[in-house]
């Protein structure tokens, strides 16, 4: 069934037993991008789909994050995923421990990982608490309708009731996408791939000026 700018969809936290779904469209929406592309293209996608849902899954469940999917009223087919995590000094960003799956590129994603971590880090000693915020992954037939917009609305509005300030990677070419919002570049992207493959680039989005505002709730 076409999905059309008028189609209604509603925004809602992941349910249990949704995760590997939602994972699967994440999937879907990001495998067309090198870098994406670059660090799983040697990947089992079954046990990606799997060891990703029980990661986000552990995650929320540790209270820190947030799983929010777009979902079509009329067919209640899941559309878009959006993952945000809250930093703060308990809990800190950091490389993760865990053994990814056989073939992931674990010396590239670590690379790319170390370069990211560091404007996080800078954030929570400025502000106390700050939103990391993945892109949106809007399903392929799905692309185009303003989801991926609407997400990340949702993510500034649930930022602004907490007083809290939002950073993002953006993928390779869209960091305008990101402006239209208000947020801005604050540092360059990592090359990976020997060179050839262009990391995310770091944006922030200042809701608050340092700790002004922000919400222990």
């Amino acid at each position: 069934m076409t999905m059309t700018s008028s189609t209604p969809i509603t925004i809602r936290p992941a349910k249990d037993d949704e995760y590997l779904e939602a994972t699967r469209v994440l999937f879907a929406a990001l495998i067309s991008t090198p870098l994406f592309k670059h660090l799983v293209s040697k990947v089992d996608q079954s046990i990606w789909f799997e060891f990703s849902a029980a990661q986000i899954k552990q995650s929320v469940e540790e209270k820190y994050s947030s799983l929010l999917v777009a979902q079509r009223i009329d067919t209640g087919e899941l559309v878009g995923v959006i993952w945000s995590e809250r930093f703060n000094k308990d809990h800190q960003p950091k490389l993760p421990s865990c053994q990814f799956p056989e073939g992931f590129n674990r010396n590239d994603f670590d690379l790319m990982a170390e370069h990211e971590l560091e404007f996080p880090k800078q954030s929570v000693a400025n502000d106390g608490d700050v939103v990391y915020v993945t892109e949106p992954g809007v399903a392929p037939n799905s692309q185009g309708q303003g989801i991926g917009r609407r997400m990340i609305d949702l993510i500034i509005v649930n930022a602004k009731r907490s007083g809290l300030n939002i950073i993002l990677p953006a993928g390779s070419g869209v960091s305008g996408f990101y402006e239209k919002f208000g947020f801005e570049v604050v540092g360059k992207p990592v090359m990976l791939g020997d060179g050839t493959i262009e990391g995310p680039t770091p944006m922030r989005l200042e809701l608050f000026h340092s700790k002004e505002g922000r919400s222990d709730a």
